[in-house]
């Protein structure tokens, strides 16, 4: 990796443990920190038998840039609490658009399988929808994402939702 991906790079990873590797950007006015998401990024490696090494990406942003980034990859003008792209499709061995590959080696890597954004403000905002408290609900939405990386997709089948939300519960516990 060159020395201006090193600098960007500072401070954003840490790695949780040999070949595990979560990089996190908080680009919000919430205070929460990659800490508060490891114990559920290690049990879904555990649980779900994700292969080793294993680097993830995720990305605490606003209602509107999630809102742009749903609208430009999902055709949908609105924001959500959650989107995830599994960085290689599992039939075709190909990388999504979203990746600039030119500017981050990183993204070349096998173990590269996954980015997560998170809207903690919609999050905070829908809580009264769900059963969750607001932690919870964060939770949840990175464990989601976690799920959708591997490839699943509740939107695909409901035998495909009803396996998600298995998923979530072995690893969550709630």
């Amino acid at each position: 990796m060159g020395s201006k991906s090193n600098k960007i790079l500072k401070g954003f990873t840490r790695s949780l443990g040999v070949g595990v590797k979560l990089n996190f950007l908080n680009k919000t006015k919430f205070k929460i920190s990659k800490s508060f998401f490891e114990k559920s990024f290690f049990t879904s490696i555990k649980k779900l038998k994700i292969p080793q090494p294993a680097l993830l990406e995720l990305y605490l942003v606003s209602q509107n840039e999630i809102k742009k980034i749903n609208s430009k990859w999902r055709a949908k003008n609105s924001p959500t609490d959650v989107i995830s792209f599994e960085i290689t499709d599992k039939n075709t061995g190909t990388y999504p658009k979203i990746l600039n590959k030119k500017n981050s080696p990183e993204y070349l890597d096998p173990s590269f399988w996954g980015i997560i954004f998170l809207c903690p403000d919609f999050i905070k905002t829908h809580t009264k929808e769900t059963s969750l408290q607001f932690k919870k609900y964060l939770l949840w939405a990175f464990v989601h994402g976690i799920i959708h990386c591997m490839g699943h997709d509740h939107e695909k089948s409901p035998k495909e939702e009803v396996l998600m939300k298995r998923l979530e519960k072995q690893i969550l516990n709630f």
